[in-house]
Order: structure tokens, then sequence, then C-alpha cells
């Protein structure tokens, strides 16, 4: 049965994928098993689910219906206790339990109780507890802390927060656009941001995305 899997997996992936990191997790009849590259992982038979792994390498599994984390070699990296783990994006990943809720960055290693969160496109994050209201994006180094009345929307990876009358635009890498500070946007086919900056008058085109500042 595993020979039959190897010949398939190995068939489906061409020489076009040799470079780059394959992980295949798949059952067999008495355990999990994924393939890394030219390596086979054996896992042990108390899992029972594993699923895929991020590009960083890391996946969730099931162990006696308690959710856990793994990395590329197998090793847990968070233990089987929590009710459910998501995986949100990039490295972060929602851990529940009975008592609380994590957004957790497993390459940063950082972690924040939350009580709700919302996804941007396929970079931003937005998440609150009792206390604060934070936007996360892969490339920061931690959470931006932002107005728990801030309106946030998004456009191709750019987003747009509104906050205490102003209008900040961050790039898909987690900075300011041009550190400007804008007065209101308008959507059309592409993004249009008007407004005058601190520099004056100017327009760019970043990317696929327009930006017209008069």
């Amino acid at each position: 049965m595993y020979i039959r899997i190897l010949i398939l997996f190995t068939l489906c992936f061409n020489s076009s994928f040799s470079q780059k990191e394959i992980f295949f997790p798949f059952k067999t009849e008495n355990n999990w098993i994924t393939i890394h590259n030219d390596k086979k992982i054996i896992h042990p038979q108390v899992y029972d689910y594993v699923n895929y792994y991020d590009k960083f390498g890391y996946a969730f599994f099931i162990a006696n219906k308690k959710y856990g984390i793994i990395d590329s070699t197998g090793n847990e990296i968070l233990n089987p206790i929590y009710d459910h783990i998501e995986h949100i994006f990039q490295d972060i990943y929602l851990l529940d339990s009975a008592n609380y809720r994590i957004i957790k960055s497993i390459k940063k290693k950082i972690s924040y109780t939350i009580n709700w969160f919302k996804t941007y496109d396929e970079n931003w994050i937005v998440f609150g507890n009792k206390e604060n209201v934070f936007l996360f994006n892969f490339q920061l180094i931690k959470p931006i802390t932002i107005d728990k009345n801030s309106f946030v929307e998004s456009f191709e990876n750019y987003l747009i927060l509104k906050e205490n009358n102003i209008t900040l635009v961050f790039n898909p890498d987690g900075e300011l656009f041009d550190e400007n500070i804008f007065d209101y946007i308008i959507f059309d086919d592409c993004l249009l941001i008007k407004g005058l900056n601190k520099n004056g008058s100017s327009s760019k085109t970043v990317d696929r995305v327009n930006f017209f500042i008069t």
C-alpha cells in the first residue's frame, strides 16, 4: 500500500517541484506518514490526522481528539492540548480551547489571547481582546495597536486603516505607503487614493494598484 502511494506521489509532482519543500501526509493502516522530499516521517500511532503543511513546514495534527502542531521533522512544537486548531495564513494559527482563544505566529513565537478576529486578503488579520484591537501582517515583528473604532478594508493585499479622521495605507509588506496620511479614498477598478500629504501633490503606480494624490 505504501509503495503504491509513493509511486502515485512521485508521478503527481514533476521535476519543476524538485527544488521546493514538498510535504505529503497520508494515512496507512497503522500510522500517518509524511513524505518530505525524499524522506519519510512516520508519525506516532496515536495520531488520528495530520494536516497539510504550510510553506514554513508546520502542520497541525489530531491525537486522542486533541490538536497540536508539528514541524517539518515531525517534532511536536505545540502539544496536543487544544480543542481545535485552524491555519489562518502564512505561519499564523488560531488555537481554541474551552477557556480561551489564541492567535499565534509559530515562526515568530508570539501569541495573543483574543475574543475575535477577521482576515483581509491573504496578508492581514485584525484581532481584538477585552483591552485592545490589533492589526497584524506576517512581515511585521509584532502587531500594531489600533483604535477600537477604526475602520479597516483591503484591496489587492494593501490595507486601508481609517481612524481618528485620518486614513493610512499599508503595503503588502506591512509598511506605510510612503508614510503618507490621506484624507479619503475612492474605490474603482483600481485603488484611487485622494488627499494631500505632507510632501504635496503627486501620483504613483505600485504594482497593479494606482495611487493618485491630488
